[in-house]
C-alpha cells in the first residue's frame, strides 16, 4: 500500500495499488488530455499563422503579376499613342502631298490656259490679216462655229456657195495659204 497526499488539504490517503493505478490514470488522463487541447491549439495557431503566411506570399505574387501586367499596359498604351501619331502624321504628310500635286497642277493647268489663249489670239490675228488681204478680191465669209466640218459643207452648199476655201491650224502656222 502506499500513502498519497492531497495537495488541496494536505490530508494523507492509504491506497491499494489497484486505487493507485485508478488515480494515476485519472491524472494522467487530465494532463494528457491538457496536452491534446495544448498541442492541437498549437497545431491550430500554427495553421492561421501558415494561411496567413500563405495569403501574404500570394498578395504578393498578385501584386506583382498585376504590377507587371500594368507595366505591359503601360508601354502596350505608350505604342498605341506612338503609332496613332505616325498615322496622324501620315494622314498630314499625305494632305501636304496632296494639296501640293494639286497646286501644282492647277500652275500647269493655268499655264496651258495662258499659251493656249496666246496662240489663239495669235490664231485669231493672222486670220483677221488673212481675212483682210483676201477681202481685197472676194467677199469673205468665216465660219468659226463648232459644227462638224461635213456639216458646214452641206450647209453652205445648200446656199449655194461656188468656191470654198478651207484653211486648217496646221496652214495658218506654216503660212502656207
Amino acid at each position: 500500500m502506499q500513502e498519497i497526499k492531497c495537495p488541496n488539504c494536505g490530508k494523507v490517503f492509504q491506497v491499494d495499488e489497484a486505487g493507485y493505478a485508478q488515480i494515476l490514470q485519472q491524472v494522467r488522463d487530465k494532463e494528457f488530455q491538457r496536452e491534446l487541447e495544448r498541442r492541437a491549439q498549437e497545431i491550430e495557431q500554427q495553421k492561421k499563422n501558415d494561411l496567413i503566411i500563405a495569403q501574404m506570399e500570394q498578395d504578393k505574387s498578385h501584386r506583382e503579376e498585376l504590377s507587371g501586367k500594368n507595366r505591359e499596359l503601360a508601354e502596350k498604351d505608350r505604342i498605341i499613342e506612338q503609332l496613332q501619331s505616325q498615322i496622324a502624321n501620315s494622314k498630314t504628310q499625305n494632305q501636304l502631298a496632296i494639296h501640293q500635286a494639286i497646286l501644282a497642277k492647277e500652275q500647269e493647268n493655268s499655264a496651258a490656259i495662258i499659251k493656249k489663249q496666246a496662240e489663239l489670239t495669235d490664231k485669231d490675228r493672222e486670220i483677221e490679216h488673212l481675212k483682210a488681204r483676201l477681202e481685197k478680191f472676194v467677199r469673205v465669209k468665216m465660219d468659226d462655229s463648232d459644227n462638224s466640218p461635213g456639216w458646214k459643207f452641206a450647209e453652205y452648199e445648200m446656199k449655194g456657195v461656188p468656191v470654198r476655201v478651207e484653211i486648217g491650224p496646221k496652214d495658218l502656222l506654216g503660212s502656207r495659204v
